[in-house]
Parts: C-alpha cells; structure tokens; sequence
C-alpha cells in the first residue's frame, strides 16, 4: 500500500518537530501535541506490521 507510513517516514517527521521545537517555530504546547500524533503514528505502523506478519504466516 502506497500510503502505509515507514519508520523512516516517521522518524523524519518527529526529528522535524524537535528542530522546530529547538529553533522557536512552535511552541511547546504544539510540540507536544505533534509528538502524541507521531507516537500514535508509531503504535500504528507497528499494528500494521503485525498484522502484515501475521496474514503472511498463514
């Protein structure tokens, strides 16, 4: 699937955000907030991978 997110998809968008973060262009609260979408994003990418592993074990 075209739209599955990657770790490394992932991983860039949260280093973003730190650089955001550090560099003043968001705010804490904002920060905060992208980075429970970036977990939320982890926790599905890695229900995603199981459920892939699992379908191709059968």
């Amino acid at each position: 699937m075209s739209d599955d997110l990657t770790p490394e998809m992932i991983d860039s968008a949260e280093a973003n955000i730190r650089g955001d973060h550090r560099s003043g262009k968001i705010s804490t609260e904002q920060f905060q907030k992208e980075m429970l979408i970036v977990a939320r994003a982890r926790l599905y990418a890695l229900a995603e991978s199981q459920e892939a592993s699992h379908v191709t074990r059968k």
